[in-house]
């Protein structure tokens, strides 16, 4: 441990930046940047909950692009009870792809890994350096600089990850399931940057799993040309001693259609941070969320939803379950920008306390900067019925039982309406 909070994780960083590869110069950027805004700190805003002490001043080892792991017999194993028939797998770990592992790409997929061309690589590379600083630039205007260092670490680490490319006006019919397995005391940090083609349909896992001592800090930027239509599914079921931090942006072009369910049981502590930024007219979100926390656990949800022009509409359901001493965060903001009219947007996080040492903090918030739109947000924080409860135990099912059957009924709605039926059952199996 150290007095300085988070030196032991910069350091660890610093052992990146001097590796001489096509995107050792974006990386030193990234760090310089670093320096500037700072680690996540207990006395800033977005981040007076988290624990972050618990994983900045732990010694991890990174994960280098350039000397991948070799896996044992038991990672093998574990990687194929993820994997199910109906998809293309890609898989990676800690943070590297495993070609050996993966499926064949369908026709209308490119992806671009660390371990391929050099060329793609540095394009790569300057690609998600612009990423960050776009979004460095508009976090300066509509939040909390502070919130993009975790992206800057991430980009300080560059090489991990992959890039993903979808054709303009293809259809992908099986499910792209991208698998990160994670190692014990590695620092993992996978960078996607995904854009999907003008007309285009596909649909996407993100699925964190793994030893129940590493770091996972990813960043997913998602980009929607015109008409394109995307569902993702993300789901963060790590060791319960494991630290995850994601941020995952996604940019709507004109009749754009994004449908996401975030899903989080794993990790000592979790934090999902999801912006949405409607660009174009008649783009739509629909932003649900499913969380679990038992034991000592923390899981936290942040949402940023931006209309930044009218005739949008976004949706937003949070439900989550709180046991033993577990605690939870749900801050979600909604901003609706001048000239946005007839823009519409609707929040909601209900949390479901099955303990009276499970705290929640939920804060929904409406930012309304034109006229003529539709804005509603809601939260509720409450307790299991006692009238339900009596009702199951008349027939005959033990209080323990009934209270997990009502728990389980309370969240997993969110996930039977997700629409793609290959990942909504490959989900349903593994979470009930």
């Amino acid at each position: 441990m150290t007095t300085e909070t988070g030196l032991p994780l910069l350091q660890a960083i610093r052992q990146l930046t001097p590796a001489q590869d096509a995107a050792a110069g974006q990386r030193a950027q990234a760090m310089a940047s670093l320096q500037d805004v700072g680690l996540p700190r207990r006395g800033l805003e977005t981040w007076k909950y988290s624990p972050v002490q618990l994983w900045q001043d732990v010694e991890w080892t990174p994960s280098l692009h350039f000397s991948p792991p070799a896996l044992t017999a038991e990672q093998k194993a574990e990687i194929q009870t993820q994997l199910a028939p109906g998809m293309t797998h890609l898989v990676f770990v800690n943070g590297h792809f495993q070609k050996e592992l993966s499926s064949p790409l369908p026709p209308g997929l490119k992806v671009v890994t660390g371990t391929g061309e050099p060329t793609d690589y540095a394009l790569a590379a300057r690609q998600g350096w612009q990423q960050q600083q776009q979004v460095q630039e508009w976090w300066k205007n509509s939040y909390s600089l502070h919130e993009t260092s975790m992206g800057l670490l991430n980009m300080a680490g560059y090489g991990q990850g992959a890039v993903l490319e979808v054709a303009p006006e293809t259809l992908i019919a099986q499910p792209v399931a991208l698998h990160f397995q994670s190692g014990a005391g590695q620092l993992v940090q996978p960078r996607l940057q995904i854009s999907v083609g003008a007309g285009s349909s596909v649909s996407f896992l993100e699925n964190y799993f793994g030893s129940s001592s590493s770091m996972t800090n990813v960043a997913t930027h998602l980009q929607l040309a015109d008409s394109a239509k995307v569902q993702c599914l993300r789901w963060m079921q790590a060791g319960k001693s494991s630290f995850h931090y994601g941020e995952s942006i996604a940019v709507l072009a004109a009749n754009s259609h994004l449908q996401s369910l975030s899903m989080q049981t794993g990790g000592r502590w979790s934090r999902h941070f999801l912006s949405v930024f409607h660009q174009g007219p008649d783009s739509f979100s629909k932003i649900d969320g499913i969380y679990w926390a038992r034991g000592e656990q923390q899981i936290e949800n942040y949402t940023n939803i931006e209309h930044l022009v009218g005739r949008c509409q976004s949706e937003q359901v949070y439900k989550g379950i709180l046991a033993d001493k577990s605690r939870g965060v749900f801050a979600g903001r909604v901003h609706i920008g001048k000239g946005a009219a007839l823009a519409s947007s609707s929040q909601l996080n209900q949390t479901l306390l099955m303990s009276s040492d499970a705290e929640m903090d939920s804060k929904p918030q409406l930012e309304i900067d034109a006229d003529d739109v539709k804005a509603t947000h809601g939260s509720t924080v409450g307790q299991l019925s006692a009238e339900e409860v009596f009702y199951l135990q008349s027939r005959a099912i033990d209080a323990v039982t009934a209270k997990q059957i009502l728990a389980e009924g309370f969240v997993t709605g969110l996930l039977t309406e997700f629409p793609q039926a290959t990942l909504r059952q490959w989900a349903l199996q593994r979470f009930v």
